[in-house]
């Protein structure tokens, strides 16, 4: 008699987007900014507003929330999202602020407010501002 059964079941998450290679430092920063700007939107899909992890971000010098990196200051600190962020739902996000990212799942946000543009890669100004802040980009 033959039978048919499972012996173990694996599944498929979210990779992470911190490289556990160096202990991270992870703080939790209000995202205020991001859920007013362009008409309550800050989401990559337009329907969903889902910020995804690996969104580079700027944190405000003067107020500590989370802004779009095309809207950063020059003392602004850069970092990275490092979980999905529901914007309906959620009014913090999880940001790194000193470890190492993998540098394949990062994108920014970019443009103008009326034409925001999704940019993936990251050019070298980018990569030096976060590691100018303790964040390697793996």
């Amino acid at each position: 008699m033959a039978f048919n059964g499972n012996i173990g079941k694996v599944s498929i998450g979210e990779e992470n987007i911190v490289d556990m290679s160096h202990p991270p430092i992870i703080e939790t920063f209000a995202i205020e900014k991001i859920i007013t700007n362009y008409g309550g939107s800050f989401d990559i899909d337009g329907e969903s507003n889902i910020v995804k992890a690996g969104c580079v971000v700027a944190i405000g010098k003067t107020d500590g929330k989370i802004k779009h990196y095309r809207e950063a200051a020059t003392n602004d600190r850069l970092s990275v999202i490092v979980n999905d962020v529901d914007t309906k739902k959620d009014s913090v996000a999880n940001i790194i602020l000193h470890g190492v990212v993998k540098g394949y799942k990062l994108f920014y946000v970019g443009g103008t407010a009326e034409a925001p543009t999704f940019n993936t890669g990251l050019d070298d100004d980018i990569r030096q501002k976060l590691q100018m802040n303790n964040i390697y980009v793996g």
